[in-house]
């Protein structure tokens, strides 16, 4: 029988690979340790240079909104110079956890409200969990239909701070 998400992060913390927190009901889950961020991007890695076949969207196919390879280090080059507006389009909570430095929170249901208020001068980039996360894809694919010159950033912070960079949160 398969077994929810709660009884596999029960299993997860059990093992010390996640933390918890319990506000009332709410029971809220994080990495124990930054190892295990480690772990999970070169297993990541390994996974996509032994199997060209992985398939990388639902569907298996590339969304035309994802134009090129920007780096960690070029966005972040581009963000210090303020030549991009980066919204991270994954859910409040996740963005205080932890983002980009100089992102905005734009969560999915509210971008079509909020991109009213960006720039029209600079181009927009798009965030969200990591390359397998489609959120980001429907955000470029909003922004673009909207008349922005929209990518996404095929990364999360997993591979930000992989790649020796800092990230913000909020208390």
């Amino acid at each position: 029988p398969l077994k929810n998400v709660s009884h596999h992060l029960q299993k997860l913390h059990a093992a010390g690979v996640v933390d918890r927190r319990t506000e009332g009901r709410k029971v809220t889950y994080s990495l124990a340790h930054e190892s295990v961020a480690t772990f999970w991007s070169q297993a990541r890695v390994f996974a996509e240079e032994r199997a060209a076949n992985l398939i990388s969207r639902s569907g298996g196919e590339d969304t035309p909104a994802v134009t090129g390879e920007l780096t960690p280090e070029l966005l972040d080059e581009l963000l210090a110079d303020e030549k991009v507006t980066v919204i991270d389009v994954r859910p409040p909570e996740e963005y205080h956890a932890g983002h980009l430095p100089g992102s905005r929170s734009v969560p999915l249901d509210a971008l079509e409200e909020q991109m009213r208020e960006f720039p029209r001068d600079r181009p927009v980039v798009a965030y969200c969990r990591g390359r397998y996360c489609l959120l980001a894809d429907v955000a470029v694919d909003l922004l673009q239909n909207s008349g922005f010159e929209a990518t996404r950033y095929e990364d999360g912070i997993i591979e930000w701070k992989g790649a020796g960079l800092d990230i913000e949160k909020v208390d």
